[in-house]
């Protein structure tokens, strides 16, 4: 995986298990949500086809959680 992609994808993963682990407002969730896309989106290509798609994945839970939407993009599938 690139190096640089890997760096923020730790520290998406990071701010993702803070969310998750602890109870918040939605204003919060919808703040830190948006800083996981942000990270996602700044990773870049990871090299790597199945990173990709996990990646892709994940961004459209953030997105779907920073926009207060609170359906798991996911569940249609």
């Amino acid at each position: 995986m690139a190096r640089s992609a890997s760096a923020h994808l730790g520290e998406a993963e990071a701010v993702a298990r803070d969310l998750a682990q602890r109870p918040a407002d939605p204003a919060t969730v919808r703040e830190r949500a948006g800083h996981v896309v942000r990270l996602l989106r700044e990773a870049g290509d990871t090299e790597d086809a199945v990173a990709d798609e996990h990646v892709a994945a994940a961004l459209a839970l953030a997105e779907a959680l920073a926009a207060g939407d609170g359906d798991d993009p996911r569940a249609d599938e």
